[in-house]
């Protein structure tokens, strides 16, 4: 079972990691530095992460189970397209709050780890949200690269919007890859 001090010192390793990637780049970052700025050992900190690409997992992990919790309270009150604006709406905002760290996650600096988990999120999402519907077109076995070219167009845009300074709002966002990820209605 986990201790309160437990929890308290795996926070202050996510959060002193946030905070030295707002100042220098992810590949600067050292365990020793971190631990030292965490108030910790390095020894305490091997005892929750084995590496500073384990403290990137965890945070995204994290991040996406938010996400993964979002959808899932939403998923009943939407249909399928306006479910997937607002769940894509979550994401652009969690970006927005730390696109240092996005970046990182994005743009495959923190290891192919990161990236595979984004894009099985991406496929739990689908799956969560019913989505088969806006996937009719695609043949069943084929669904799980049309949700990897997903995973990857929206981390084409969200690079493109970190480097864009967040802008335009995470909302217009939402909206202009809501409309792209959608698939061309028949008859148009």
């Amino acid at each position: 079972m986990t201790d309160a001090r437990q929890i308290r010192t795996k926070q202050a390793i996510l959060d002193t990691l946030d905070s030295m990637l707002s100042e220098m780049p992810y590949g600067d970052v050292q365990v020793k530095e971190l631990a030292g700025r965490a108030g910790i050992g390095r020894q305490t900190f091997y005892r929750h992460f084995d590496s500073v690409d384990a403290v990137i997992y965890e945070r995204l992990r994290a991040d996406l189970a938010d996400q993964m919790a979002f959808a899932l309270e939403h998923v009943q009150a939407h249909n399928p397209e306006e479910w997937l604006l607002e769940v894509t709406r979550f994401a652009f905002e969690k970006v927005a709050t730390q696109p240092h760290l996005a970046r990182i996650l994005l743009s495959g600096e923190a290891g192919p780890d990161v990236l595979r988990l984004f894009r099985e999120q991406i496929l739990e999402l689908w799956r969560v949200g019913k989505a088969d519907s806006l996937m009719a077109s695609v043949e069943l076995e084929l669904r799980p690269f049309a949700a990897s070219f997903k995973a990857g167009a929206l981390c084409g845009i969200l690079l493109h919007w970190i480097e864009a300074g967040c802008s335009p709002d995470a909302r217009t966002m939402s909206r202009l890859f809501h409309d792209l990820a959608m698939p061309a209605t028949q008859g148009s």
